[in-house]
């Protein structure tokens, strides 16, 4: 792979108060083949990676007085890849027809969701107003975003096939041969492949550190976050489920109660302290802490989903399930693949969010000491805790009920339905230490040793 990278940066003092900052930094890359996703493809059905990022921004500080300071910032972001197709497939004989797979071997076909791609614009605006006062160093400002997205979603564009193994001595081979589905299934995406929601975001921050004492300092702090409803984008126009009537299916005469609802509860307290105290006359050893809420960013994988899967987007799947009528499944399976219905329907698979959305929220604490040692040495000694509510995690929200084979769901109006939703939790603990000694006769020695434990129920929301 090749990954160039262009680095610019300049410096300007009009005057002895102000100091103007630019910087621009480019960075391209060329993946020819994407093994590190797809690592098990068959020549002529291979996927690459490409793209660029482009990062630009200017930063004017202006000295007030010994005692105010202000730094102001706009910037400009965009990141751009695809996860494409080389030559090599496009101009395969079998290039846009569905991916096939086989019970226990290796199938072929491009994979079902590729191709694909992330193009996002941010422009931000930063501003920041630092005040020295007696034993108070207060900082307050401000942090507005906006984020204009347009993704090439994970979009099942040739469609997918699968011949399965099935009682009797039939394995997936025989059944591709004899072109049966065995207890395969096939499925496919139609509808617009392109998501664009814009994300808007405010924050707004205080703190203040607080020279208690000489040897104490205290820290308290503020944020707060709003990001509005950005899953109600003009692409995506049914993003949510209507939990008061779940079996709802929008239609050009029935209107669902699934839009996102707007949360403004996202407050940031932050707090934490420095202490050095005295030990047998002297200074050597210092005890910090702190503690604090912090709220993740917004993963817009989720909006690009659920543009791909009704009701924004038909996907349509057959099922095919072997009976004592149907001992290897459904005949001629490869013809039912000009049936799959192109509009959506209430059949169809959905991935829509739960209307209440949060942004994942994670609970912060530590407590460390370190203390100096004869010789040069420096030892120090750590805990970490953090506590992660509302992840992001997803529901089945409209399980087969008893068995596959029947078909019934808990709705049996609708298909699958799966819930992306705030049912995620975590948990993480560590102890860290650390001994150094510094740089004496051409010599410095570091050691250190963690040990941690981290629990989760949602590691990956996909």
């Amino acid at each position: 792979s090749n990954s160039p990278e262009m680095d610019l940066k300049g410096d300007y003092l009009p005057d002895a108060k102000d100091t103007i900052g630019l910087r621009y930094i480019r960075n391209t890359f060329l993946v020819p083949y994407d093994t590190g996703n797809f690592s098990g493809q068959l020549p002529g059905f291979d996927t690459n990676q490409n793209g660029s990022s482009n990062n630009a921004g200017i930063v004017e500080t202006h000295i007030f007085s010994p005692n105010l300071l202000n730094e102001f910032r706009i910037s400009y972001g965009r990141i751009g890849f695809i996860f494409g197709l080389p030559a090599s497939t496009t101009s395969n004989a079998l290039f846009g027809t569905p991916g096939v797979s086989v019970s226990s071997l290796t199938g072929y076909g491009i994979p079902t969701n590729v191709p694909q791609g992330r193009f996002h614009n941010t422009y931000q605006l930063q501003d920041s107003l630092s005040i020295t006062r007696g034993k108070h160093f207060l900082k307050v400002g401000f942090d507005i975003s906006d984020i204009r997205v347009r993704d090439a979603i994970p979009f099942n564009f040739y469609g997918s096939i699968s011949y399965a193994d099935v009682s009797g001595g039939y394995t997936g081979l025989a059944n591709l041969i004899d072109n049966f589905a065995g207890k395969g299934s096939m499925s496919q995406n139609f509808g617009s492949p392109t998501s664009r929601p814009q994300l808007i975001s405010q924050n707004y921050f205080a703190q203040d550190t607080w020279k208690f004492k000489q040897n104490l300092s205290i820290n308290f702090g503020l944020r707060y976050e709003y990001n509005g409803a950005p899953f109600n984008a003009t692409t995506v126009k049914h993003p949510g489920i209507d939990y008061s009537n779940p079996g709802c299916f929008p239609t050009s005469s029935v209107n669902c109660n699934d839009q996102q609802e707007s949360i403004g509860t996202e407050w940031g307290p932050r707090i934490g302290f420095s202490y050095s105290p005295t030990l047998l006359g002297q200074h050597k050893s210092v005890v910090r802490g702190g503690a604090g809420i912090f709220y993740d960013v917004l993963f817009t994988n989720i909006i690009d989903n659920i543009q791909a899967s009704s009701p924004n987007a038909a996907a349509p799947s057959i099922i095919s399930n072997p009976s004592s009528s149907l001992p290897r499944g459904i005949a001629n399976w490869s013809s039912k693949f000009s049936t799959l219905n192109t509009s959506p329907l209430p059949t169809d698979t959905a991935d829509p969010i739960s209307d209440r959305l949060l942004s994942p929220e994670t609970f912060h604490w530590n407590l460390g000491v370190q203390q100096e040692l004869p010789a040069g040495f420096v030892v120090q000694a750590s805990y970490v805790g953090e506590r992660g509510e509302h992840l992001y995690g997803q529901t089945e929200f409209n399980p087969y009920v008893n068995d596959w084979y029947s078909g019934n769901r808990l709705i049996n109006s609708r298909g699958r339905i799966i819930v992306r939703d705030n049912s995620g939790d975590s948990s993480y603990h560590a102890l860290w230490a650390e001994l150094d000694h510094k740089l004496s006769h051409s010599l410095l020695f570091r050691a250190s040793y963690t040990y941690g434990r981290a629990e989760d129920d949602t590691s990956e929301i996909f």
